[in-house]
């Protein structure tokens, strides 16, 4: 697991970025493994939740709460960098 400083604004939607962890689970691209991704930042709402509704799989969703936004995702095919 590492963890990457991101430290940016982003001022269309209004988020500060702080950083992500990322891993790698098993043998990206072969079907057996993946990688993915935790990142967190700040925006002014208190509570927000989303998910992958499209495809209706649970590979991504984000979570706000007091301030505080939490985003997973998830990929099979390739690793997130």
């Amino acid at each position: 697991m590492t963890y990457k400083t991101i430290n940016t604004y982003d001022s269309t939607t209004k988020r500060l970025r702080l950083g992500r962890f990322l891993w790698i689970r098993g043998n990206v691209g072969n079907g057996y493994g993946y990688s993915a991704m935790l990142s967190l930042s700040l925006t002014p709402k208190l509570f927000q939740w989303c998910h992958d509704v499209a495809t209706n799989l649970s590979r991504e969703w984000c979570l706000t709460l007091c301030g505080l936004r939490l985003h997973y995702k998830r990929s099979y095919g390739g690793i997130i960098v």
